[in-house]
């Protein structure tokens, strides 16, 4: 068997026994969980539609579980992908408003707050970024160029290393 065609075997077998745990127990106190993995193997397949609707209804049927947050963030990243910004927008803005203290806010604000920017609404943005310095205080930003400065020094460093080593191996043999 070829390894895709053992992939989606695999996401078949996780479907079917997604199914089987809501067909045989639609009550248990897993269910917000397993109606998110749900969402999470569709988004993984890439059908949007049918991961925002098994997220959605993690949301509506279970608000005030930890997944509730989780699958409003993963609405939103449904919603980016398929260049819905707006609706993301939303869902970002639904997780900031409703479960402020959950570990995806700093991230669902500066996308909100990079896709003001881009919609040209400056003042939004920078009330969003505000926002951002005032609650996470003790952070700092990276700028893009300090991270390809980064990257490059480690890769840099790592291919000589490694340059250095090919040349110790070849004069090994020859000696």
């Amino acid at each position: 068997m070829k390894e895709e065609e053992m992939a989606v075997d695999q996401f078949n077998r996780a479907f079917t026994m997604i199914n089987y745990l809501i067909d045989k127990y639609p009550y248990n106190k897993y269910m917000d969980k397993i109606y998110a993995l749900y969402g999470d193997i569709y988004l993984e397949r890439v059908q949007y539609d049918a991961a925002i609707d098994k997220y959605t209804k993690v949301i509506e049927d279970y608000p005030s579980s930890d997944m509730a947050a989780y699958a409003t963030y993963k609405v939103g990243q449904c919603y980016e992908d398929r260049d819905m910004f707006d609706e993301a927008a939303d869902a970002y803005a639904t997780l900031v408003y409703l479960y402020k203290d959950d570990s995806r806010v700093s991230n669902a604000m500066i996308r909100l707050s990079d896709y003001m920017f881009k919609r040209k609404m400056y003042p939004q943005a920078e009330t969003v970024y505000k926002k951002i310095v005032d609650k996470f205080p003790d952070t700092r930003p990276i700028l893009k160029s300090e991270m390809l400065r980064t990257y490059d020094s480690i890769f840099d460093w790592r291919g000589g290393m490694m340059l250095v080593m090919m040349i110790a191996a070849v004069l090994s043999l020859i000696i």
